[in-house]
């Protein structure tokens, strides 16, 4: 195994142990509601804890419809009615069912800090009950002020966008400020963009790179593709090209297309890490097959050269004239590599 394959195993299995909320198995389903409790607490996003959840029953082999039977029979218990409310909203169990997510947190969103935050976003986004901006900034504020920090994130947006109050970039960033130190990674991740542009306070790059890597250093994908480039540019910290390196490539593990560009360029340039043509294919193949237009055109490029796959004009050619309507793409070259051959 090269030395570069070695370097990506570590990265994925690093992801991997950072993602696992699982420890011993275990056949007692308050354990699943356990698992939801401690991921909601600590502000992980829904999409990871309904993975982690989905993750709980097939260690356990236990079904999703029993999860949701037993948790329905807890429904007198207040306890439980936020997990109820939460296997509504994902269908976990059940037929998702909007107008039930909303009923079951508004049943505990009086004393609740996560019910409350997430009555705030059903009331911001019509899900199931009426838009309303005030009564979305109110709960938010409910939330925040029992110092749940994805409402305080709310809270800020609320001021940034001016829903349900007067636009105030300046409070923003404010209760981005409260959010971030109450270990949001999403606050954390907005209160460096606005460091970084000065949105609501002074421009501050080493405040901004250090509220990136906080957010990053917690998984969240855009934080960790914003860390590589501070390393790369050097901005607010010493330039690295190696961190820089590392970091694109946990966000491209974690699906972001623009770092499978990143991390195939330092392949290719012996950058960060020793060259090596076949890795960069790789991985400008995995950033074309997501989608993205330059790692298609530099496919191409390895295609017509022969770095790292195979010398092959005829696909090569291909890939060129699927990019010819392509606005990102200079075409100027594309056009003469196509017609002189």
């Amino acid at each position: 195994m090269s030395s570069n394959i070695k370097v990506e195993k570590k990265c994925e299995l690093q992801i991997k142990e950072q993602r696992n909320h699982i420890s011993d198995p275990s056949s007692n389903f308050e354990d699943c509601f356990m698992l939801f409790r401690e991921m909601s607490d600590t502000y992980y996003n829904d999409d990871d804890i309904v993975k982690s959840c989905q993750k709980w029953l097939i260690l356990n082999d236990k079904s999703a419809k029993d999860l949701f039977q037993w948790t329905f029979e807890q429904q007198k218990n207040k306890t439980f009615s936020s997990f109820l409310a939460f296997l509504y909203c994902y269908g976990l169990g059940t037929d998702a069912n909007k107008e039930k997510t909303f009923f079951w947190y508004k049943n505990v969103a009086d004393f609740e800090p996560l019910a409350q935050n997430q009555i705030g976003f059903c009331y911001r986004t019509g899900f199931g009950t009426t838009q309303n901006f005030e009564e979305s900034l109110r709960y938010f504020k409910k939330s925040a002020g029992n110092n749940y920090a994805t409402a305080q994130a709310w809270v800020g947006f609320c001021y940034e966008r001016g829903e349900g109050i007067e636009k105030n970039e300046e409070k923003a960033v404010e209760w981005y400020i409260k959010s971030a130190e109450g270990g949001c990674p999403s606050g954390q991740l907005t209160l460096a963009h606005r460091y970084r542009q000065g949105i609501g306070t002074s421009k501050d790059e080493v405040q901004a790179f250090h509220w990136y890597l906080k957010s990053a250093e917690r998984g969240t994908q855009e934080a960790q593709c914003w860390v590589a480039n501070c390393y790369r540019n050097g901005s607010g910290t010493i330039k690295d090209v190696k961190k820089s390196f590392a970091w694109f490539l946990r966000a491209a593990y974690l699906g972001d297309i623009v770092s499978m560009t990143w991390v195939a360029h330092y392949y290719f340039v012996n950058e960060g890490v020793s060259r090596d043509f076949r890795r960069a294919y790789i991985w400008f193949k995995k950033a074309a097959d997501c989608g993205d237009s330059t790692g298609l055109k530099y496919q191409a490029d390895c295609f017509w050269s022969g770095f790292g796959t195979c010398q092959d004009a005829h696909s090569a050619l291909k890939l060129y004239k699927s990019l010819i309507s392509d606005d990102t793409i200079n075409t100027r070259d594309l056009l003469h590599t196509i017609f002189r051959t």
